[in-house]
């Protein structure tokens, strides 16, 4: 990677690189519709199944649910709200019912 002369250029550089890219998860939307519909589909074939993707981002957690899809979102373990220092819980209700989820601290 060539040294850029601004603070600005190399901030674009850097991300804009393609490894930078690759490693970091920096996928269009159309990887994105991809990967669900590869799961969706096999959810179709399995009835009782749900699926559970989780993945990190650098500033928040979420959790939300598209069908029988969970999306998890953990904060980077380096935050500084105490809030968000901790894990997801997931549990199986019986009889079966599907899956909770909710977010554990760790304080």
């Amino acid at each position: 990677m060539e040294r850029a002369t601004t603070s600005g250029a190399l901030w674009t550089k850097l991300y804009t690189n393609e490894w930078f890219v690759s490693v970091f998860l920096q996928n269009s939307p159309v990887q994105a519709k991809k990967v669900f519909d590869a799961i969706s589909d096999e959810l179709d074939r399995r009835p009782q199944a749900s699926a559970i993707v989780m993945f990190g981002h650098r500033h928040m957690r979420s959790l939300s649910r598209t069908g029988r899809i969970v999306l998890e979102e953990a904060p980077n373990i380096a935050t500084e709200s105490a809030d968000d220092v901790g894990f997801y819980l997931v549990t199986r209700s019986v009889p079966d019912t599907g899956v909770t989820v909710r977010w554990c601290t760790a304080r």
